[in-house]
């Protein structure tokens, strides 16, 4: 059985991204805009920002499936826009990382040289600006005693982006979310998105190291004998 936060990055093969936006993303985008109408000035409550978590998880998912048919642009986009509800200046108190990193992932395999050219511009954002300040947040997330501390998926994300960016403590993280117990389809899920930024480094704009990099990830996980079926997310 799935956990309510694996859900959050579940997609349906049998549903196309096109199918998706037309009903249950403009439902609830419709709904959204129609509590924050009522609701005014003030917080938003549980229902709104739950409404809002059902939004970021339909657009995340949207995201997923253009990734794995390589249109990034697009995946890019979807992530961008699910990012607008989870991020703290929205209103809408959601502490997750989901669309913060995966908006990050899309731009690199857009062009594998944003991870660490510092200058790059890639639809809007310094990536390796964003990668760092997505580290900074994810940290603050898992502190000890915050709600996120032995979240497998911040865990997983917090690998993943100090692995774009290079940083020396990657393999630590990456090891400490693949030995975690309950993690089999968060690892999945990492696993699929590390594959598709391998195949995306084959470009002459990924560095050697960041090759290099990628290919020690996916050796990291020990498989443990375990069957490891496909990803959905």
């Amino acid at each position: 059985m799935k956990t309510p936060h694996a859900s959050y990055r579940i997609d349906r093969w049998s549903l196309s991204p096109k199918r998706k936006r037309a009903a249950p993303e403009s439902n609830l985008d419709r709904a959204l805009k129609d509590e924050a109408r009522y609701r005014g000035i003030g917080d938003p409550d549980d229902y709104e920002q739950k409404l809002a978590k059902q939004l970021i998880h339909i657009r995340g998912s949207i995201g997923g499936v253009w990734r794995r048919e390589g249109r990034h642009l697009e995946s890019a986009h979807a992530y961008d826009s699910g990012y607008e509800l989870e991020r703290a200046e929205s209103g809408y108190q959601i502490v997750d990382s989901y669309t913060l990193v995966q908006r990050l992932v899309a731009r690199v395999l857009l062009d594998p040289a944003a991870a660490e050219d510092k200058l790059l511009v890639v639809e809007g954002l310094r990536v390796h600006e964003e990668l760092r300040r997505a580290a900074d947040l994810i940290r603050n997330q898992i502190a000890p005693g915050k709600k996120r501390e032995h979240d497998e998926y911040a865990i997983a994300d917090l690998g993943m982006v100090l692995l774009l960016l290079g940083d020396h403590t990657w393999r630590d993280e990456l090891s400490r979310f693949f030995c975690m117990k309950n993690a089999g389809y968060a690892i999945e899920v990492t696993l699929d998105v590390l594959n598709d930024l391998r195949k995306a480094v084959g470009s002459p704009r990924a560095s050697e190291e960041l090759k290099h990099r990628l290919a020690e990830a996916v050796g990291l996980y020990p498989n443990n004998g375990q069957e490891v079926t496909h990803p959905i997310s």
